[in-house]
């Protein structure tokens, strides 16, 4: 899904899904569906580097088991919740401005 995708009414969510597997165990597979939001704070956009470091997390995933991450300004998390995922423990931090950002998340997790 790209930016044009998601329409000119930044006021209706949509969600992005984001999908991981292993090519060597087709049965090792995430999937994680992100609420978004556009709107003039991107508290809840997915940046384009979050998908490479959440793809990059899971690369490393047997690394993660019991490992203590914090994501800093997670806005949507998805970095966060495939750590998470994964096995690590993980807290997420925002703007205290952006509370939406986090309740969001926690349906996620």
């Amino acid at each position: 899904m790209d930016i044009n995708s998601i329409g000119t009414d930044s006021s209706k969510p949509t969600h992005k899904h984001f999908f991981f597997s292993c090519p060597d165990d087709p049965a090792e597979t995430l999937a994680v569906i992100i609420p978004e939001q556009l709107h003039a704070s991107y508290g809840m956009y997915t940046w384009p580097c979050a998908p490479v470091l959440a793809w990059y997390l899971w690369s490393q995933r047997p690394e993660l088991v019991g490992k203590h991450i914090i994501e800093l300004g997670a806005g949507t998390s998805l970095p966060g919740v495939v750590a998470a995922k994964c096995g690590a423990n993980v807290t997420l931090s925002d703007c205290s401005r952006f509370t939406k950002c986090l309740k969001i998340v926690e349906q996620v997790l």
